[in-house]
């Protein structure tokens, strides 16, 4: 695991400190992971609603092929005997 050393001001520290010893984290270093966790499921949550929306907005612009799931597995197919051989 790396380390970082980071330097804050006063009132964030005590706040830091405070969430430490309040019992819902045992450690400072635990309470900045689970803020760095939280803002990187949010990212991937932000990421699938861009996805969603595009997908939503070749829906209302006509941009959508029929659902043909032979083609699908041909095209799985071609990858995976290209990715073997």
């Amino acid at each position: 695991m790396a380390s970082l050393n980071l330097s804050l001001p006063s009132e964030m520290r005590q706040y830091l400190d405070n969430k430490a010893s309040s019992g819902v984290y045992s450690t400072p270093s635990e309470f900045v992971r689970d803020l760095i966790r939280r803002h990187m499921e949010k990212d991937g949550d932000e990421a699938l609603l861009a996805s969603i929306q595009r997908g939503l907005a070749d829906v209302a612009h006509g941009r959508t092929h029929p659902f043909d799931a032979e083609r699908i597995r041909k095209k799985a197919k071609a990858k995976i005997k290209q990715r073997t051989s």
